[in-house]
């Protein structure tokens, strides 16, 4: 008697119905996509982005502002004599724009520490999109990472981060350790601008060598969440490495 079906069913095993097996070139999902590869939809893993990219990439992020083209950034670089060659560390590099832009003045090497696990993430997606090749992104929180190591750097680059500290002395004293060239941009309440001006003047008349320049110290459109108080907000590059001493907080 022929078998009844094209497989043998060994003995004690119950028959099972044989299905045909359904076929796919992809499986699409959260996961997955089935898509090629375009710089827009590689920005769109991810929302919420801040910054807008660079025009020719054609990737459109939804952000508002131009940080990969910062005039602020320009300005700071200016005033540091360049960076070609020089060796950055670099706090809080967001998503990237101030790595990217730091890259093509010429930076050797750039060591971007980044603790928000999105913002690492986007800073990875910039990286690869704009062939950032001086850059090593890590993550983690930087004022640890300064406490843990001892390498010294040509430059330190904080931007946007001194405020978000809540020991910012702790962070500056690390910074004054580690390099004798800094960039800071950072929010303070204005009426202490006049302050900040007072110590950097007594600080360089008593330190040789040391020179703080400002970009114009601009009352920004920002206000204190509690406290309803002007924000003032301004680029200011130190050298010596004399920074510790120069804030009592952002």
């Amino acid at each position: 008697m022929p078998p009844t079906s094209s497989v043998d069913v060994p003995r004690g095993e119950h028959r099972r119905t044989k299905e045909p097996m359904q076929m796919v070139d992809f499986v699409v999902n959260d996961v997955c996509v089935s898509y090629s590869p375009t710089p827009e939809s590689t920005v769109g893993i991810l929302d919420g982005w801040v910054s807008t990219l660079p025009a020719e990439l054609g990737a459109n992020t939804g952000g508002y502002v131009s940080l990969f083209d910062d005039h602020r950034a320009t300005w700071a670089i200016n005033q540091l004599g360049g960076v070609e060659g020089a060796g950055v560390l670099e706090l809080g590099p967001l998503e990237g724009g101030h790595t990217y832009m730091l890259d093509r003045a010429g930076a050797k090497s750039i060591t971007a520490i980044e603790a928000n696990k999105r913002r690492y993430l986007k800073c990875l997606i910039t990286k690869e999109l704009l062939s950032i090749h001086s850059a090593r992104v890590l993550l983690g929180n930087f004022v640890t990472w300064l406490e843990e190591n001892r390498q010294k750097f040509d430059v330190i680059w904080a931007t946007g981060v001194l405020y978000y500290m809540i020991e910012p002395l702790r962070l500056l004293r690390l910074i004054d350790d580690r390099t004798d060239l800094l960039h800071i941009w950072t929010h303070f309440i204005q009426t202490i601008i006049g302050h900040i001006r007072f110590h950097i003047r007594l600080l360089q008349s008593r330190i040789a060598n040391l020179r703080a320049t400002y970009s114009d110290i601009i009352c920004a459109p920002i206000w204190a969440s509690r406290a309803r108080r002007p924000i003032a907000a301004a680029s200011i590059l130190v050298q010596h490495g004399c920074a510790a001493r120069i804030f009592c907080g952002a």
